[in-house]
């Protein structure tokens, strides 16, 4: 019999707890016969879904761009020596992925929304499965990226401890000559 490996286990929770949240969360919208026409406001509920992923979008991709930048940093080659660079790459993409059908799905929602009909439970349950899948998989790749910005932080100050500072003192004399000289 194999040993239990704490960190396998935890390795596969927080690779497939969101997308168990998120199944399970569907089945409980289509269970209980949720429908659009039972939430109020759902159009503005859609809307600012809609708003939240177009911007968390943008808010990744950005971090891509930074992420790129800082390759050369300890915890980046951490993450590239341990051979996971796979994985974060899919953590980091599975959101942008996940939210573009999410803001997709709500664009296609919102005509149908007010039909109490299969077509409109069903998109319904897609959507709520999608909305959970985002904010899960977000907050996901929000704690791995803080995570990652703080070893960099650490990785600063310990560059910046171990420097000699050299202080400069500013010489009014070189910048302006002797003044007291002149006047004679």
């Amino acid at each position: 019999m194999k040993g239990f490996n704490k960190d396998v286990l935890l390795l596969k929770l927080e690779k497939y707890l969101p997308f168990i949240i998120s199944i399970f969360f569907g089945i409980y919208i289509f269970l209980g016969k949720y429908n659009p026409n039972s939430i109020n406001n759902f159009k503005d509920i859609l809307s600012s879904v809609i708003n939240l992923g177009a911007i968390f979008i943008g808010f990744l991709a950005t971090m891509i761009s930074i992420l790129i930048a800082l390759t050369g940093k300890r915890v980046i080659k951490r993450i590239q020596n341990n051979n996971a660079t796979e994985l974060f790459n899919s953590y980091l993409f599975i959101p942008i992925i996940v939210g573009f059908i999410l803001v997709l799905l709500s664009i296609t929602i919102i005509p149908i929304s007010n039909y109490n009909n299969n077509t409109s439970r069903n998109f319904f349950v897609l959507w709520s499965f999608m909305l959970v899948y985002f904010l899960t998989t977000s907050i996901r790749i929000i704690i791995i990226l803080q995570r990652i910005f703080k070893e960099i932080i650490k990785e600063y100050e310990d560059k910046i401890s171990n420097q000699q500072i050299k202080v400069i003192k500013p010489d009014i004399t070189k910048a302006f000559g002797n003044i007291n000289n002149d006047k004679k």
